[in-house]
């Protein structure tokens, strides 16, 4: 028996939307049982909202760890490109851009800034990346697997896993009052005991080995998972071609991020 007919139609009672941004979490087959027959904005709004709300609490709580890694990265490149052999005009002008530098980063905690920082891009983030990859979905779903479904369902797919982004939003809310610091245990690269704050002395190997450790997040995972269940029930195909769309496009995601940050590191070093 296939994955798809495996799952129970959902009853002729309606899921509320408190049960939906609950459930997606402990029972998502049914919220998207519930989802491919019938979808509404408040499926795609609410839960983009928790967690923007969430993470970007995140982002200000973390601010000031931030900060000080800034702060090093600054007088690493301080260290660096300031040499005692140098004329003193010339030592004098780099010391004034990197004290401009440091000074910029000390506003980020001052309002308005810190809340755009905060809330303002988590806004922008995770708004486009639903958007983007529910479009890929989408497209990935009608074209290459031969489905149907409607963008509107496939939308809810992306954005009802969102609750999770929301839970890692609150847990980092608690470890970082917790440990003091950002490195937080839930990816690879922290377990593995890479350090944020030592990431502008890796070499280019190094910051492409973290960037890529870093994908493998537990987070990322249960968010994956979601989309694989979603997009099976919605386009009524099985788990394994629902894998294949949606891990497909993560590998492709970690291979050009990984890959990106390989040739930016060995620019800038």
């Amino acid at each position: 028996m296939s994955d798809i007919e495996q799952i129970q139609e959902p009853d002729q009672s309606q899921m509320g939307m408190g049960a939906k941004l609950i459930n997606i979490l402990t029972a998502p087959s049914e919220v998207y049982a519930h989802i491919r027959e019938r979808v509404g904005w408040p499926d795609w709004i609410f839960p983009v909202l928790i967690a923007v709300l969430l993470t970007g609490t995140a982002g200000i709580i973390r601010a000031p760890y931030n900060l000080n890694i800034a702060r090093n990265a600054i007088e690493a490149q301080r260290d660096k490109f300031i040499q005692p052999d140098m004329a003193t005009e010339q030592q004098q002008n780099l010391q004034q851009r990197f004290d401009a530098q440091e000074q910029k980063q000390e506003t980020h905690l001052t309002p308005p800034q810190i809340y755009w920082r905060s809330y303002g891009r988590q806004i922008i983030t995770i708004i486009l990346s639903v958007l983007i990859l529910a479009g890929l979905y989408y497209f990935a779903g009608d074209t290459i697997l031969g489905g149907q479904s409607k963008y509107g369902k496939v939308l809810a797919v992306v954005a009802l896993p969102q609750m999770v982004t929301a839970v890692q939003g609150l847990y980092q809310i608690v470890m970082t009052w917790i440990l003091g610091q950002v490195d937080i245990p839930s990816s690879l690269a922290v377990v593995l005991g890479y350090d944020t704050a030592s990431i502008f002395k890796f070499n280019q190997t190094q910051q492409a080995l973290f960037t890529f450790l870093s994908h493998f997040d537990v987070f990322t995972i249960w968010r994956m998972i979601l989309y694989i269940i979603g997009f099976s029930i919605v386009y009524k195909v099985s788990r394994g071609k629902a894998s294949s769309v949606v891990l497909g496009f993560w590998a492709l995601w970690i291979i050009i991020t990984t890959v990106g940050t390989f040739l930016f590191a060995g620019i800038g070093g």
